[in-house]
């Protein structure tokens, strides 16, 4: 996989301090702040399921350094994952499934 994405908390400074240059001139009241929401966002991981949601050319790298190991823990291999997560009966099927791709 390539360079993971930007790290957007940088982000967060400059946007305060331009609310806070809005609200000193009037222009923004303090509950009109995004700044707030969007740390929120970055420390749930909402913001990189939205990003991967809807920049469909950066899903895979998204999704593979910022979201999957929250949900799923460290990846180790598709066979430990598969092993992990699906029952008998869902192995199975994914078995069949493949057999029928690879021939």
């Amino acid at each position: 996989m390539g360079a993971s994405p930007p790290e957007p908390r940088g982000l967060g400074t400059p946007i305060l301090k331009t609310e806070d240059d809005m609200i000193a001139h009037g222009t923004l009241q303090d509950i009109q702040r995004l700044s707030h929401h969007m740390e929120r966002s970055l420390d749930n991981g909402l913001f990189w399921l939205c990003l991967a949601a809807r920049n469909s050319q950066m899903f895979d790298e998204v999704y593979w350094t910022s979201i999957d190991e929250v949900y799923y823990g460290k990846f180790i291999s598709i066979g430990h994952r598969v092993e992990k997560h699906l029952d008998a009966k869902e192995r199975d099927v994914l078995a069949k499934i493949y057999q029928v791709k690879v021939e």
